[in-house]
């Protein structure tokens, strides 16, 4: 009978795995489901700069993780009507139900399909790209570029839904993972909210009814309201009678509602950051769920030392996913006080024709789960645990030598695009620079540091010998980080040039990370005679090699141009060749001032993973000085012109990070496929 039924369970499954996809969507997703999705994601999106409701990040996963790990919606005490009109009996008792249905129910039946879970997947992402990433509008209007005032919007449009979705497609692909991988066991597949159903104690094997229309040795389960809630759907329970205890007893020791919970914990925490690891080395990434803490959560962020970013999404996810378990408990053990009900062994008797006058009592016992204050407790634990991992790193002093000091001047030029490349533009940009620098040099800096393409022109030897900053740098003798354009091959490069105080360059940085459509075409080939570039430039920009070190009169330096702000791989290489500090150049004049928080946002991070000073430069705001620790020594206004002089320290240390690079990530992907393995062949 058993290998009939399974038999048949298989030959369901290859009839309907396009029912598997498509199947019962209509409706399935309801509006309040897709709502709350999003509300989750606009929740992780007021996190980050420049709102910095940072705690928030810490429960915007809850609602989609709860969405995703109920495979039927619970409507007061039962289940969502699934299974009716498909030739099953059930009966609602308060907290017990006994479901009879005629045949095994396939996986369609069990959980949520697939695209179900994409969808809630990605409208979780929609709500935090789309809020977070709004900024990418503000490069409208581009007429300054001569695009007329409808094009500039539709392309603003595009590239704000685009960059949107890009992120939020790593939210669909999560959700499916958690479906789909997780927990996968046997036919059944068991979803991201579906556990083994677990007999009742109390009733004989022998005492509970046959179905005829299954056989004679077919036994139906008595489910708690728990763990029906967490399970979602009922299945028939095969056993013999002499075996019924001992599954029973086996079923219960390893795959309690904890157990589950902790391992949907670990493998959605580990997915979660193997994802995020795959999209970091992509064309297009920034919001990540680490930089939801920044800047005024640099306690949190101090995990990044151990281990990248992915140390501090680890534990959002973990906590959010804490929590929700706990509240799923919770729901499934909420009508516990209903359950001493004396209606609980008239129902049975009357569903079954089998009384048992302990069943209420048992019933009551099986009900009664600490499992909702156990997650609880280990998400307050793990939230307050990492907080104080992360003040032990936070709170060693900084001990800085003063032979390691330097004093750095940064010019902030404040020249808007839109005049960037005219005549006015020019002649004010090398106007401002070329006095900031003699202003700067005049009060015994040591260097002088630029924004990117403070200097709109190539940096050659015929161009830079009638500029007035290099006429500057040759009359003051001080060191200058130059941003400007260089020369690779037949094409251009967007780069920061150390210029001696003898007028020599010394060495050259070439951005990594250029930005698509912006700076360069994806495969160009393709598309280059279709899409017009976001960019004022007549040339193709070319990125820098991304084994770039930078090297100055100071020691090696750990160099970023804008784009690069994102990328943590890209500051910990330089680190670990020995770069003492950071030094990044940036132009976000054509952007918001919400992505100038961010970006300020960003170089904090990788002060703190990489344990450095940093000083940033930009064209409009925000500049600033950073500390390893995370503290902002000063910050520029916005749209002002500004200069400072202030000192940063060169410091030899390396963080685990930095020796190391991300090994958590490996780690919890380790682990996730031991547990899944464990619960796979424990099935």
């Amino acid at each position: 009978m058993a290998n009939r039924l399974w038999g048949k369970a298989r030959a369901l499954y290859k009839m309907q795995k396009i029912d598997r996809l498509l199947g019962g969507f209509k409706g399935a997703v309801g509006f309040g489901q897709i709502a709350a999705a999003i509300a989750g994601g606009l929740l992780m999106g007021l996190a980050p700069a420049p709102l910095n409701l940072w705690p928030l990040a810490w429960i915007a996963l809850v609602p989609l993780w709860v969405e995703l790990a109920l495979g039927c919606r619970v409507s007061g005490v039962g289940c969502r009507e699934r299974e009716r009109g498909k030739g099953g009996e059930r009966g609602e008792m308060g907290e017990i139900e006994i479901h009879l249905p005629p045949t095994p129910p396939t996986p369609y039946t069990l959980h949520p399909t697939p695209l179900k879970r994409a969808i809630l997947g990605l409208a979780w992402g929609i709500g935090y790209h789309g809020l977070a990433l709004f900024w990418i509008t503000g490069i409208h209007p581009m007429t300054w570029m001569g695009v007329p005032w409808l094009a500039s919007l539709a392309i603003a449009l595009f590239c704000w839904l685009f960059i949107t979705l890009w992120g939020a497609v790593l939210v669909a692909i999560w959700a499916l993972g958690i479906g789909n991988w997780e927990l996968g066991i046997g036919h059944w597949a068991l979803g991201a909210g579906e556990t083994p159903a677990l007999r009742v104690p109390g009733s004989p094997a022998s005492q509970v009814p046959n179905n005829p229309k299954l056989g004679e040795a077919s036994r139906y389960e008595i489910v708690s309201e728990e763990q029906k809630f967490s399970q979602g759907c009922y299945r028939p329970y095969k056993t013999q009678n002499s075996k019924l205890e001992a599954n029973n007893s086996k079923l219960e020791a390893n795959n309690s509602k904890l157990s589950i919970s902790l391992s949907r914990v670990l493998i959605a925490t580990a997915l979660w950051c193997v994802l995020e690891a795959i999209w970091s080395v992509g064309p297009l990434w920034w919001s990540s769920l680490s930089y939801t803490q920044s800047p005024h959560n640099p306690v949190i962020l101090h995990l990044s030392q151990l281990s990248g970013p992915s140390a501090v999404t680890a534990a959002i996810v973990a906590v959010n996913g804490l929590i929700a378990e706990a509240w799923i408990a919770w729901q499934n053990s909420r009508a516990k006080l209903a359950s001493n009900s004396p209606d609980i062994s008239q129902a049975l008797e009357k569903s079954t024709g089998y009384a048992n006058p302990e069943l209420n009592q048992k019933a009551s016992q099986a009900n009664l789960s600490q499992a909702p204050f156990t997650l609880l407790l280990l998400a307050l634990v793990l939230f307050s645990g990492s907080h104080l991992l992360g003040f032990a790193l936070y709170s060693r002093p900084l001990s800085e030598l003063p032979e390691n000091q330097l004093k750095i001047g940064i010019v902030q030029g404040n020249i808007p695009n839109k005049i960037k490349l005219d005549p006015e533009g020019w002649s004010r940009a090398l106007a401002g620079y070329a006095r900031g620098y003699r202003q700067l040099a005049s009060q015994g800096v040591d260097a002088v540091l630029t924004p990117e393409t403070a200097l709109p022109y190539l940096w050659t030897v015929e161009s830079r010998r009638s500029s007035l900053f290099y006429q500057g740098i040759l009359e003051k003798k001080v060191v200058a980080w130059v941003g400007s354009f260089g020369t690779k091959g037949g094409s251009f490069t967007n780069s920061l040039f150390t210029v001696t105080g003898d007028g020599e360059t010394f060495s050259r940085y070439d951005k990594a990370n250029l930005v698509p459509l912006g700076e360069y075409i994806p495969f160009e080939n393709i598309l280059g005679g279709s899409i017009d570039r976001l960019s004022p430039l007549d040339a193709h920009l070319v990125a820098g090699a991304k084994d770039q070190v930078f090297d100055t009169p100071f020691g090696r330096a750990i160099a970023g141009i804008c784009f690069d702000s994102p990328f943590a791989e890209h500051f910990r290489y330089q680190a670990a060749a020995g770069g003492q500090f950071i030094l990044t150049a940036a132009n976000d004049a054509h952007y918001s001032s919400d992505m100038l928080a961010q970006h300020h946002a960003l170089d904090l991070m990788r002060a703190i993973e990489s344990d450095r000073w940093v000083a940033r430069a930009t064209n409009t705001g925000l500049s600033a000085v950073i500390d390893p620790h995370g503290k902002t020594r000063w910050i520029s206004g916005i749209n002002t012109y500004e200069l400072y002089a202030g000192n940063i320290y060169r410091r030899e240390s390396k963080t685990l990070y930095v020796r190391w690079g991300d090994r958590l990530t490996p780690l919890l992907f380790f682990l996730g496929l031991l547990v899944w393995f464990f619960q796979r062949n424990n099935e």
